[in-house]
């Protein structure tokens, strides 16, 4: 089964549908994505780079996590 993502509209409120990862939403329909930026002590940030073979090869990115069904924002980060 594909993994299903929560609808929600533009009041981030939960419409009671989901939808696959990855494929296009209808127009009003949003999920929710966390973006996580890690941190050293020395104020440095962790970025990590796209492997070579993968769409668009070798270009730095930040990690984002598609929250599923059923979680909450705060619960995907731990």
């Amino acid at each position: 089964m594909d993994e299903q993502l929560d609808i929600y509209d533009e009041n981030k409120s939960l419409v009671g549908r989901t939808h696959p990862r990855g494929k296009t939403r209808a127009d009003g329909d949003f999920c929710l994505v966390v973006h996580v930026l890690v941190q050293n002590s020395d104020g440095l940030f962790l970025i990590t780079k796209r492997a070579h073979n993968d769409y668009l090869p070798d270009f730095n990115e930040r990690n984002n996590i598609n929250i599923e069904i059923n979680i909450d924002t705060l619960e995907s980060n731990c």
